[in-house]
């Protein structure tokens, strides 16, 4: 049941042979696609799109696995959530992340050669203290009582200033530092390893946690003009609500977008992606036919889905004393995992729900609708042009309990 946890690290499942690839474009996959424009490209940027639990992460960690295969290419995975508080991350901050990260890769013998900038660069990550004489102390002149010849000036105070990092851990308030002095720290150590490899490649996840998009635009576009001018790749996972509304233009940072789509069950190329990925990560024999389609059809597509419902539907089938999950244990998981979703919805949000569930049509007008979509409570399915929209299968029956049709 290991295999079935929704919520374990994506590299333990590649680790493990886990990964199923998703054709999507003339028979590759995502990773195939990005790791293929970066290999022609290394300097360009990208800009990861999905929702929710849709494989942006397992996408990322298998372009930099291919990546790493060509020598020419130094790939490097940033979950720069675990280094950084996402709420408070501002313009420099990707760069201190980066030149940290890539100076682990320098040899004994260039860290040595480059222990100043490396020293200063850490002071700029993490903040750094100065005393200064505050000749302000002094004041301004007294023009009624001029000084006597004899007096001396008093000594000004020494001060200590202090310059808060550009990493910023939870709870700790961040102010602005020059950014200049860390794109340079960033240039020497990525000079250095140019002998070695003339490329480097950055996968920065997690930043699809940053609520505004705005905030997003703010925090990476000096950094992503100070990584093209050092001719570093970029691979950024960004919010979901770039794809919508007036939030769109943002995109024109990067110079390709990539969006996670969800497999939609009803296609039966995704269906058989979809049993391919429970057949995978289900032991031998726990899985009935019956129970697997169940499972697809229930998760609507979205990858977490099917594997956390999988995994609640094994442990009913195995409270039940059965040896198989079948669609009753399916049915349960799903439904105990439908009311999850229906959780702190108001009276506005479960009508727009409704709609989408009886006529399909979803038109979002406020955050609260944008929401719905962004959680996956509602979800999209992309197919070329087209696009329909459909409510999670596990409350389709609760809100048709709601709305007294059952």
């Amino acid at each position: 049941m290991a295999h079935l946890d929704a919520g374990a690290d994506p590299r333990h499942a590649i680790a493990r042979g886990l990964f199923v690839a998703r054709p999507l474009r003339k028979g590759r996959s995502l990773f195939e696609e990005i790791a293929g424009r970066l290999e022609l490209h290394p300097g360009s940027s990208h800009l990861v799109l999905g929702g929710i639990g849709s494989g942006k992460t397992t996408q990322l960690l298998m372009a930099e696995k291919r990546l790493a295969e060509n020598h020419d290419c130094t790939a490097l995975y940033i979950d720069v959530s675990l280094h950084q508080d996402i709420s408070k991350l501002r313009p420099q901050t990707l760069l201190a992340l980066a030149g940290l990260r890539l100076a682990e890769r320098l040899d004994p013998g260039s860290r040595i050669a480059l222990k100043q900038p490396l020293a200063r660069l850490r002071e700029l990550a993490h903040g750094y203290g100065y005393f200064e004489t505050d000749y302000s102390a002094y004041g301004p002149p007294d023009d009624d009582e001029p000084p006597e010849p004899d007096d001396e000036p008093p000594e000004p105070p020494t001060v200590y200033r202090h310059v808060p990092p550009l990493i910023t851990p939870p709870t700790v308030k961040s102010e602005k530092t020059p950014w200049n002095e860390t794109a340079e720290s960033l240039r020497v150590i990525h000079d250095s390893l140019a002998a070695r490899t003339p490329h480097v490649i950055l996968m920065l996840d997690s930043m699809d946690r940053i609520v505004d998009p705005t905030g997003f635009e703010n925090a990476v576009a000096e950094d992503l003009a100070i990584l093209g001018k050092l001719r570093i790749g970029a691979v950024m996972v960004g919010p979901a609500t770039l794809l919508y509304g007036t939030h769109r233009p943002i995109a024109r940072l990067f110079d390709q977008m990539h969006v996670v789509t969800t497999p939609d069950p009803e296609d039966r190329t995704e269906r058989e992606f979809l049993l391919r990925v429970l057949s995978t990560r289900a032991p031998a024999g726990l899985l009935s036919a019956e129970g697997s389609a169940r499972l697809v059809h229930l998760s609507g597509g979205v990858l977490r889905d099917l594997v956390g419902i999988a995994r609640n539907a094994g442990e009913e089938a195995y409270l039940s004393g059965d040896e198989s999950i079948a669609e009753n244990h399916a049915d349960a998981a799903g439904e105990e995992f439908g009311r999850t979703l229906l959780l702190g919805l108001d009276s506005s949000e479960l009508a727009k729900l409704q709609v989408v569930r009886t006529q399909g049509q979803f038109i979002y007008t406020t955050d609260k609708d944008l929401a719905l979509l962004i959680t996956g409570r509602v979800l999209e399915y992309r197919s070329g042009r087209a696009v329909r929209y459909a409510v999670h299968p596990t409350i389709q029956g609760l809100l048709a309990q709601l709305a007294g049709e059952t």
